[in-house]
């Protein structure tokens, strides 16, 4: 398609006219907003600015770089995502049979009545085959439009029928309202843009619609400003914020929809099953009805039979007068005859008995249903109102994010602040530098220490072999032994039968044969065991052999390695095929690993605060026998870089039920490799230790005020590399003030306005008249941030508590107790490696398996 530069020249100038007509809108409809604060007039006014910096930003893209566009141009992906708002704008909720559909496809299937031409894309759009949601099928319709450059005449049709529009949207929806008409104005100028999108290959139903709005803050007049980029860098982690607590709220208003869903399914299933209770009782009634109609036959037939049996005596007392014999044995009979039938009554009358009184325990299991049907519907009702409560939690947070703005200017006297803090860091980089020169001297020491190991090894090898030689020997010895002593009791036994005079002189010299076989067999026990332990060391040789080959290229790469893992992800298992530290590949075949997916969901499941996977690394591994593992720890919501008391699990788990032959055990996780070892009762963590920096008090006070009230802080830290922030109560506070605070942890997200914090730690110092104990310190932790309320024992939070206390307390050797409602204590050693060694013991309580 050829177009001329004359054509060219009056598209330019349909666009700037059509701009012109879309900023008069703009203008006039700002003045509105200044007079009437409305916040869906403001909401509009948004979405209109950011459809007319959309639209102008890709017509100017487009004329600049060619106007064929395909689906990969970030501009093009960005217009979409501002038009999928617009339409959602003031979108009506309609209740379904199932859930609650809230869907745009609804208004553009209508456009296929109004405008005739638009039957062909709707139809293409039913008939694609990877669409299975209303909004995929919207996003497709809405791409098909584009590339006929007919976007805004469909939508013209539907703003002029406002009456049909009022089905789906509110009153005060965008395409109910001016500034509609004012984006269908400015779609036309994408008339000269020539589109090529291929709808087919995308996956439109799972696309995440969020606009990029660094697209359209920063110009180029801008880029030197140094002042601009800061706001523009503060504007944006302030809409991500604003977006992840949007994402909690819609996850909540999801899963509430699910238990409402649910719990209208059960009053289906009650209404059903009380259905089926009263069709059983009009079935027991009739049934009731019935035998007493029998029994009422069953009465008239005993009358009609005594007045029969009467009439019958009567006249054998006529016959028989004369006989007594006679008369004894009719009175004998009639009164057996009575005994009979009165006998037969009180049965039928103890089974009508047994029918009134389950009549009466149905008409008592009727009352329970509806009773238990009541109390659903009151749940429904509540869960209605939590709904009305998510949204007007909704509201307050955009009125929060208008008030953020106003925060702006103590922002940037809080960027000056972070500059000195620069400052500090570069002086702690030195120190690090430092320290780094003293680790490599200790290496070049470990080195040498080897090289000694080696030559031990190799001497204790030599004197080994020489004792195996010596051992063979004797066994040689033991074996001709053997034969001579066979053959001997050979000649015995023939001397026995010839001889039977000396019968007393063998016996004495069989018992020392049975005394020599017994000794011969603990020598052959003791040549087994001394194979055996000399094939343990065979191979216990080997691998000290191999490790020591490997020890120079593990402690180079160490370094390496841990800072490569520290901020990775785990990939998924169809793109792990081999390992990062040894390249040794992985087998899928040997083992069946779980999905990313069903981590997650065996976690939450579990419902603790971590739930830990271990893993094996190679095909070859073993839990019995290797020392190497993979592990990975998750919340019932995510997966957290370090957990300390999952490991201590983890290790119980492959010391005490795997019988891992072991001393030590190495984990490779996120945080780098942590070690754990046996000692005695206890089992050592060998974690990273994390230091703690001094923290303004206000900028976060609220946080801490929602969680210790108006109690006495004596000081303030954060981590930058956990994430937690440390408060200090006063000293003057005894361990029970720490254990009968009531924290309310669900208050503490709100509360944190940094969105840097996500986990706090309560801490105390140790008082020495404790009646137990002298603890050095006592804590608490809280996360609700990654869906932990409150952990009952923390090994992470020990690793920046152990670096604080060991500062202030001036020692390297303490013993910790986390004051949870379950409490632990932990034994914390510094080392000088800069790691921490954590110590608690480790009860089994529970074990089984899970079937999927």
């Amino acid at each position: 398609m050829s177009i001329t530069p004359k054509e060219v020249a009056r598209q330019k100038n349909q666009e700037k006219y059509i701009f012109l007509n879309g900023a008069m809108c703009i203008k006039r409809l700002q003045d509105c907003h200044k007079a009437v604060k409305d916040p869906t007039a403001v909401e509009r006014a948004n979405l209109l600015n950011m459809a007319k910096l959309s639209i102008k930003g890709l017509i100017e893209s487009a004329l600049s770089f060619g106007r064929t566009l395909d689906s990969d141009y970030p501009p093009l992906q960005q217009f979409f995502v501002v038009m999928e708002h617009c339409l959602k704008h003031g979108l009506k909720v309609r209740k379904s049979f199932l859930s609650y559909n809230k869907t745009i496809w609804g208004p553009l299937e209508l456009v296929e009545k109004l405008y005739p031409e638009a039957e062909e894309i709707s139809a293409s759009v039913r008939d694609l085959p990877g669409l299975k949601t209303p909004l995929g099928r919207a996003r497709a319709w809405l791409r098909l439009a584009l590339m006929q450059k007919k976007m805004a005449d469909y939508l013209r049709c539907l703003i002029i029928q406002r009456d049909l529009l009022s089905e789906f949207y509110e009153y005060h929806a965008l395409m109910m309202e001016e500034e509609g008409a004012v984006i269908v104005g400015l779609l036309v100028g994408l008339n000269v843009i020539d589109a090529n999108l291929c709808v087919k290959g995308e996956d439109l139903d799972s696309q995440v619609g969020v606009i990029d709005f660094s697209m359209y803050l920063k110009n180029d007049d801008d880029v030197g400003s140094k002042e601009r980029n800061v706001q523009i860098s503060a504007i944006l982690d302030q809409k991500n914020y604003v977006e992840e607590l949007n994402r909690q709220l819609n996850s909540t208003v999801s899963s509430l929809h699910a238990r409402v869903d649910s719990l209208e399914k059960s009053n289906t299933k009650l209404i059903e099953e009380l259905a089926i209770a009263k069709n059983n009782i009009i079935k027991l009634q009739e049934e009731n009805h019935q035998l007493r109609s029998e029994n009422a036959l069953i009465l008239m037939k005993t009358q009609h039979h005594l007045e029969a049996t009467k009439v019958d005596v009567e006249a054998e007392l006529q016959t028989y007068k004369h006989s007594r014999q006679g008369l004894d044995e009719m009175y004998n009979e009639a009164r057996r005859q009575l005994r009979e039938e009165s006998q037969l009554r009180q049965d039928i009358e103890n089974e009508l008995m047994v029918q009134v009184s389950m009549k009466h325990e149905i008409e008592l299991a009727m009352k329970l249903l509806e009773k238990d049907i009541h109390e659903k519907q009151d749940t429904l009702i509540g869960l209605r109102q939590q709904l009305d409560e998510v949204k007007a939690i909704n509201m307050e947070m955009y009125q929060k994010l208008q008030v953020s703005e106003d925060a702006m200017k103590e922002k940037n006297e809080i960027i000056g602040r972070l500059e000195d803090k620069t400052n500090q860091i570069t002086a702690t980089m030195k120190q690090l530098e430092q320290r780094l020169q003293q680790a490599e001297k200790a290496q070049m020491e470990a080195e040498n220490e080897d090289e000694k190991f080696k030559q031990e090894c190799k001497n204790k090898s030599e004197s080994l072999q020489k004792e195996i030689s010596q051992k063979e020997k004797q066994l040689i010895q033991l074996e001709t032994d053997l034969k001579i002593e066979k053959e001997w009791r050979q000649a015995l036994e023939d001397d026995f039968q010839k001889e039977k005079k000396t019968v007393s002189h063998l016996r004495i010299e069989t018992q020392q044969i049975t005394s020599l076989k017994k000794e011969f067999l603990e020598l052959q026990d003791k040549n087994q065991q001394l194979k055996k332990l000399c094939q343990d060391q065979e191979a216990a040789l080997q691998e000290l052999a191999y490790k020591l080959s490997e020890a120079k290229l593990k402690i180079e790469d160490i370094k390496e390695a841990n800072k490569a893992l520290q901020g990775q992800v785990w990939l998924k298992d169809k793109e792990a095929t081999h390992c990062k530290l040894c390249e040794t590949e992985f087998s899928l075949s040997k083992r069946k690993d779980l999905d990313e997916d069903m981590h997650q969901k065996i976690a939450s499941e579990m419902n603790l605060s971590e739930t830990a996977f271990i893993r094996k690394l190679h095909t070859k591994d073993d839990f019995t026998k290797s020392s190497c593992f993979g592990l990975r720890w998750f919340t019932p919501t995510n997966e957290v870089p370090l957990c300390g008391h999952a490991t201590l699990a983890a290790a119980a788990v492959l010391f005490n039920i795997q019988k891992n032959m072991n001393s030590s055990l190495t984990f490779v996780t996120l945080s780098g490799e942590l070690k754990a070892r046996q000692e005695k009762d206890h089992i050592v963590l060998d974690l990273p230790l994390y230091s703690a920096y001094p923290q303004e008090f206000q900028e976060v006070e609220e946080l801490v005020k929602t969680a210790v009230g108006d109690m006495v802080v004596q000081d303030l830290c954060y981590s930058p590399d956990t994430k937690k922030l440390l408060v200090r109560l006063s000293d003057t506070y005894e361990r029970s003030v720490l254990e009968k605070l009531k924290v309310n942890a669900q208050d503490l997200v709100p509360a944190e306005k940094t969105g840097k914090v996500k986990g706090l730690i309560l801490t105390l110092k140790g008082s020495l008249s404790e009646k137990h104990k002298n603890y050095d310190f006592y804590s608490r932790y809280f996360a609700p941030w990654n869906g932990v309320l409150e952990d009952p024992v923390t090994g992470s939070a020990h690793t920046v508590l152990g670096s604080y206390w060991s500062q202030h307390l001036g020692k390297t050797e303490m013993l910790a107790c986390q004051c949870s409602q379950r409490g632990g204590e932990m034994k914390i050693s510094l080392q000088s490696d800069g790691r921490v060694d954590i110590a608690g013991q480790v009860v089994i309580v529970l074990t089984g398996n899970l079937t999927f």
